[in-house]
C-alpha cells in the first residue's frame, strides 16, 4: 500500500469546509473520514464538506489506497465553520408623526 497522506489542511467558510492534502505517490484513490463516516473521494486530493451549519465543528482524516490496499489514516484534524457577523443598522428614538383626520360623516348626506 502507498504511504499515508500528509499535509491535511482545512479551510472554513460559513456553510462549508474545504479539505486539501498532498498527493500520495502510487495512490489510485482516497477515502475521507468525516465525523466517523468514510467517503470514497476518487482520485481528488481535495474535498468540500458542504451544507453545514455556521459555528459547527467537524473531525476529518484521510487515507490513500491502491490495488494493494489502504494506508493508515492521516492524523485527524478538527475544523469549525465560521459564524457570520451580522451588522444591524437601526435608528433609536426616531420620531414618526402620524396625523389622524376626523371626518364628519354628516357632510356626505
Amino acid at each position: 500500500a502507498p504511504d499515508a497522506p500528509i499535509g491535511l489542511e482545512a479551510y472554513a467558510a460559513n456553510n462549508s469546509i474545504e479539505l486539501r492534502w498532498a498527493r500520495v505517490e502510487g495512490a489510485t484513490g482516497y477515502d475521507v473520514e468525516i465525523d466517523g463516516e468514510t467517503i470514497d473521494n476518487g482520485m481528488k486530493e481535495m474535498y468540500i464538506h458542504e451544507n453545514l451549519l455556521p459555528g459547527t465543528s467537524h473531525l476529518y482524516r484521510v487515507r490513500a489506497k491502491n490495488i494493494t490496499g489502504v494506508t493508515a489514516w492521516s492524523p485527524s484534524i478538527t475544523q469549525s465553520t465560521t459564524t457570520p457577523t451580522y451588522i444591524v443598522d437601526c435608528e433609536v428614538n426616531k420620531e414618526i408623526d402620524i396625523s389622524l383626520l376626523a371626518i364628519n360623516t354628516q357632510d356626505f348626506s
